[in-house]
């Protein structure tokens, strides 16, 4: 099974598919996104990146969202839920982007939410981990109101980033 569908009052989060390659390429290429990144963002890498998460051997539950307008089915951003192949102990971390002309709406915080309720109540993980770069200032923000937590400071990602962590509410199981 992949990740399920999750609905929020706003957006649908419906699992990635081949066909989101170029507007995931519109979001990660955008000056905004593309500075926390170490490489520079081409079609051919979000396309072999797309097909890396979809053929990824993720537990039952977990995988790639992509994020659409309920009214209108645009694509607003793109999120994670998997295993985190960057600190090598088995964690679950959740990622979230999210277009910049939709940006500073609490889109990306009611996404991420509902991944995490996911995470909780469905998965029945204990914990869930977000990577955040450290001059990421609207990331550390959303991550701080969700709950998340500074752990540590790495480099991850190719640069320097927080490891957030954030524990289920006992309220979720």
């Amino acid at each position: 099974m992949s990740v399920p569908e999750l609905l929020t009052p706003r957006l649908r989060l419906r699992p990635l598919t081949r066909a989101d390659v170029d507007p995931l390429h519109e979001l990660l290429s955008d000056p905004d996104a593309a500075r926390f990144l170490p490489f520079p963002v081409t079609r051919e890498l979000v396309r072999d990146h797309v097909e890396e998460l979809l053929t990824a051997d993720n537990p039952e539950g977990m995988g790639s969202y992509s994020w659409e307008d309920r009214e209108t089915g645009e694509f607003v951003g793109h999120g994670d839920l998997r295993p985190c192949p960057e600190t090598g102990d088995g964690r679950v971390e959740m990622g979230w982007y999210l277009l910049r002309k939709h940006q500073g709406l609490g889109l990306a915080t009611e996404a991420a939410r509902a991944v995490l309720d996911h995470a909780y109540r469905t998965v029945g993980l204990d914990q869930v981990i977000a990577l955040v770069h450290e001059e990421n200032e609207p990331s550390v923000r959303i991550a701080r109101r969700l709950g998340f937590v500074p752990e540590s400071r790495g480099t991850y990602y190719g640069g320097p980033h927080i490891l957030f962590t954030r524990p289920a509410d006992p309220a979720a199981h």
